[in-house]
């Protein structure tokens, strides 16, 4: 449904919230899947880290809230917090998730306390990519930075502005260091009605809490990650770190 605005401006999320079109073509059931999802493919000691230090987590781009009820039951301990810049969804949200604090405002609006930044399915509809990463991972509390986005996206959904590979996300945002990236091709499973395709879950977390498991991360991924356009190579590389870290978590557990 094309709302008369430009595709992705305020007003036309505005629209697609007021009108009722997001809810009419299931949007929040989508954004209930993209956080299970996130949390499937989330590192166990992210996860860890996360409850046993009680970081508060905010959902940039939060829509009607549906990411943000998943992370709190899985995460009961934290505080969940979403935004958004439409006001229609925000007040949606606040009307389903009442327990939960919603605030209308652009991607940069988390609540100062804000220690994981969590944005899913976002991205794609923005250009600068690797300008909001760096935005989100220097803000003075961030500890983890968890995005989860389309990869490989030939075909393009019409409100989709780039198509997101590997060389999207350096090694480095700030302080915060590449310390997972975990992808799944859904087509052929249950799960394509959700999304026909690859998501990817990347995850940053600060250099003080990553560097005992994700060191080894930048040796292996470095040369793939700066050929651009070597995908097949980057892929590999990706699958060889996966297990290097791996096998450092469970030499930590030993």
């Amino acid at each position: 449904m094309r709302m008369g605005n430009p595709i992705n401006s305020p007003q036309y999320w505005e629209n697609r919230f007021a009108s009722g079109d997001w809810s009419q073509k299931h949007g929040e059931g989508q954004t209930r899947f993209f956080g299970k999802l996130a949390l499937q493919l989330l590192p166990p000691w992210v996860l860890e880290d996360i409850r046993q230090n009680q970081r508060p987590l905010c959902d940039v781009g939060c829509a009607e809230g549906a990411a943000c009820e998943v992370w709190a039951e899985a995460c009961p301990e934290i505080s969940v917090s979403g935004v958004d810049f439409s006001a229609a969804a925000v007040e949606r949200a606040k009307t389903l998730h009442p327990r939960l604090s919603f605030f209308q405002g652009d991607l940069d609006a988390a609540p100062p306390e804000t220690e994981v930044v969590f944005c899913s399915n976002v991205l794609e509809h923005l250009t600068g990519t690797e300008e909001h990463l760096k935005r989100w991972a220097q803000r003075p509390n961030v500890k983890h930075l968890i995005v989860l986005v389309p990869l490989h996206e030939t075909n393009r959904h019409f409100e989709h502005v780039v198509t997101l590979d590997y060389n999207n996300f350096p090694l480095k945002v700030g302080p915060l260091l590449l310390a997972a990236f975990h992808e799944v091709d859904l087509r052929g499973t249950p799960d394509e009605v959700q999304w026909f395709g690859k998501q990817a879950l990347v995850v940053y977390s600060h250099e003080s809490i990553a560097q005992t498991v994700a060191s080894g991360l930048h040796d292996i991924l470095g040369p793939a990650m700066r050929a651009r356009g070597d995908l097949e190579n980057a892929k590999k590389a990706l699958a060889q770190a996966q297990a290097e870290q791996r096998l450092r978590l469970s030499e930590l557990a030993s």
